[in-house]
């Protein structure tokens, strides 16, 4: 049992240990309680007058003491802090002990001012209510003093009597007096006065104590002892023979029951003096002084007023804030500067109100407001930063930021709010399609420019969806051009405009089209030279474009030459005489020529352009080399491995025009086919060097080409080789 007892005993001191030590001396956190800010002179019949000269507070006289004082914003107030009052040096303020009051409707108590008898200073003790502010602490203080600046007894005085009450720390109930002191002072120049009565009318609400604890005494301590008469209200002091300054102290008890939720008030008090000297006088401050003629008695009188307790009102406010951090998608290292947002407060029905507009996040990507009062709140981003969208607060993803203000956020030490959000960048795309079909084209190269003409983005193609992006542009009008069409398309000369908007909440799409390259075939042209027969034969099932429908490109021709030679007996040249041009056969099969764009590998990988930093298509189109020209001193070349030609059961007749598709094989490729598969069709196909003439004479018998000048020579030399044996032969038979 003393075990658990001594447990409890500890228990409580620790926790009795860390009450207290959460206390707290805040004096250096508030402001105007160093000093009284102004000070009145009671001069009587409750008439206070400014004082000016703070240094003079006689001794006797009542004063008023006002303070204009708070708690510096910022400043945490919990329960049982304490802050000190200082007052004048030369004053005593009369003992009190009132609440402090804040100026709410419900006069809410936020403390309780102490002063002890005797002493200069007031502490103010807070209760829990101040820890639910933090800002608009500000108030007024008033107590009673006393001065304590003593005259000198040898005269000078300019009173005959004085008067001052009290009430002592020990003479309260709660904050309610239930006792007070009066103190009266005669006689202070030392006169000879003779017999002195002293007539007092006590106050309302009070009660004349009638008992030993009456004191009466000279300034040197000797004890007088005057006869005392009570009537009611009204009491008589008589004494024998006053010589002296002389002091009489008594007291009065209060009718609390009808102060009871008071905290301060005011108990009047008037006393007459009349001595056989002929001195009168009354309880004032100097106005009638009394006199000390011998005429007879001067009747005169004043209400003397004793203001208990005091008046300290508090008032004090609780404001809280956030700090937002804006944000980049998926990288919160990367703050953004220029986002602008409003705040809005709910009222009690739930709508919400704009109570500040235009904040903007600062160099660093954040904004701060620590000036909001008690509420709910939320924030609204009204300008995305260059190169992002707005929140789509039409949607379910996007919402408002909300958050609450409470007075409770103080004690928890979370005045501010962190807070966070991010943006997605902003994008542009253009799809590129065919006119006709409206499949998606690669290849396409684009530039972007603003409106100034400017480029802010370059070298943009299209990817396998036919598509390029750019992004974080910042607001404004724009146009995509191209700069280089599809293989097998006509360029687009058109701008496609394109607009980024402030107040964007989704990505912009545009789209563009190209129409395919098209043109007739060279067959029609040449119908009256060229056997039907063979072209038939040799071409009736494939159609290959050209950008020219006149002649066949003598350098699609020769890019080919090197692996896949062709039969210049053959292949009679585009630029042959006259003579040569009507009888020389052609095959229908178009050929592109050289003026034909040169196709470009399709990329398989998307090529986006971030405005913010250089663009890498990650493919380019890779344009075909130019293969050497074929040796003038040759008349043709033979082709060794004739290529069978790729049909197109689709395409039509040469005699038809030709559409060229971008996955098609290269014209070099296609000009090899066409001359494969003319040769063999025994379809003699004109040549790019010029019509070659049939040999006349016995050049007739000579080899023509390189195959037959080849065989001519082995011959030859195997009949040399045969002829050198045989002889080798016929002179070693000679010699035997």
């Amino acid at each position: 049992m003393g075990l658990v007892i001594g447990l409890l005993c500890l228990v409580t001191v620790l926790v009795a240990g860390s009450i207290t030590a959460h206390a707290t001396d805040i004096t250096a956190q508030t402001t105007g309680l160093d000093g009284p800010s102004s000070i009145a002179e009671e001069t009587g019949n409750n008439v206070y007058t400014p004082v000016t000269d703070t240094t003079q507070l006689d001794s006797g006289q009542n004063f008023q003491l006002y303070y204009t004082w708070g708690v510096k914003d910022g400043v945490q107030v919990r329960d049982g802090d304490t802050a000190t009052i200082t007052m004048p040096t030369n004053a005593s303020a009369s003992p009190a002990k009132f609440d402090v009051m804040a100026k709410d409707a419900n006069n809410t108590v936020v403390g309780e001012v102490l002063i002890k008898v005797g002493t200069n200073v007031g502490v103010i003790t807070f209760n829990n209510k101040m820890s639910k502010t933090n800002v608009g602490r500000t108030g007024t203080l008033q107590f009673n003093a006393v001065g304590t600046n003593k005259k000198a007894s040898s005269g000078g005085a300019t009173y005959v009597i004085n008067k001052n009450g009290w009430v002592n720390e020990h003479d309260y109930t709660g904050v309610l007096p239930n006792k007070i002191t009066w103190d009266i002072v005669f006689n202070p120049n030392n006169k000879d006065m003779g017999k002195v009565t002293l007539t007092d009318t006590i106050g309302p609400l009070q009660t004349f104590i009638n008992d030993s604890s009456i004191s009466a005494k000279y300034d040197d301590g000797t004890v007088l002892k005057p006869t005392v008469a009570a009537n009611g209200s009204t009491v008589t002091f008589t004494f024998d023979n006053i010589t002296k300054n002389t002091t009489l102290v008594y007291y009065t008890s209060v009718d609390t029951a009808a102060i009871t939720g008071s905290t301060s008030g005011v108990f009047s008090n008037k006393v007459d003096l009349v001595s056989a000297a002929g001195d009168t006088g009354s309880s004032s401050t100097g106005e009638d002084p009394g006199s000390s003629t011998p005429d007879g008695p001067i009747k005169s009188g004043s209400t003397k007023n004793f203001h208990w307790g005091g008046k300290a009102v508090l008032d004090g406010d609780y404001v809280g804030g956030f700090n937002l951090t804006k944000s980049a998608l998926g990288d919160a290292a990367m703050t953004l500067p220029g986002a602008e947002y409003k705040v809005q407060k709910q009222a009690d029905g739930g709508s919400w109100s704009d109570i500040q507009t235009g904040l903007t996040t600062d160099a660093t990507g954040v904004l701060s407001d620590p000036l909001l009062p008690v509420g709910d709140y939320r924030l609204i981003e009204t300008k995305a930063p260059d190169g992002y969208l707005l929140p789509d607060y039409s949607s379910d993803k996007d919402k408002p930021i909300e958050f609450t203000i409470a007075a409770s956020d103080a004690a928890a030490g979370n005045t501010i709010h962190e807070l966070t959000q991010v943006d997605n960048p902003n994008s542009v795309t253009l799809t590129k399609k065919d006119a006709s079909t409206g499949d998606v084209l690669a290849g396409a190269t684009y530039q972007l420019k603003d409106s100034t003409g400017k480029v802010v983005a370059d070298n943009l193609v299209t990817d396998v969806h036919g598509q390029v992006t750019v992004s974080k542009l910042a607001p404004g009008d724009y146009n995509f051009y191209e700069v280089t069409p599809p293989d097998g398309y006509e360029k687009n000369t058109e701008p496609v405009p394109v607009t980024v908007s402030a107040a964007g909440t989704a990505a912009v799409g545009v789209e563009q089209v190209d129409k395919p390259i098209t043109v007739a075939s060279s067959s029609s042209a040449e119908t009256s030279s060229t056997p039907s027969s063979s072209v038939t034969s040799s071409t009736s099932t494939s159609a290959i474009p050209s950008s020219s429908s006149s002649s066949l490109a003598s350098s699609s021709i020769s890019t080919e030459s090197s692996s896949k030679p062709v039969v210049s007996s053959s292949i009679p040249s585009s630029s042959s005489s006259e003579e040569s041009s009507s009888s020389t056969p052609s095959a229908s099969a178009s050929i592109p020529s050289a003026s034909s764009e040169p196709m470009s590998s399709e990329s398989g990988s998307s090529t986006t352009f971030d405005s913010d930093s250089a663009v890498t298509p990650s493919k380019k189109p890779t344009p075909p080399t130019s293969e050497p020209e074929p040796d003038s001193s040759s008349d043709s070349t033979s082709s060794s491995e004739p290529e069978p030609v790729k049909k197109d059961s689709s395409s039509s007749s040469s005699s038809h025009p030709a559409t060229v598709k971008r996955n098609q094989s290269s014209r070099a490729d296609l000009a090899s086919n066409a001359l494969t598969t003319a040769n063999a069709g025994g379809t003699n196909l004109p040549s790019a060097s010029g019509a070659a003439a049939k040999p006349k004479g016995l050049k007739r018998f000579l080899p023509q080409t390189n195959e037959q000048k080849s065989l001519f020579a082995m011959i030859l030399g195997l009949l040399v080789f045969g002829t050198s044996v045989s002889v080798w032969q016929w002179c070693r038979s000679t010699k035997r």
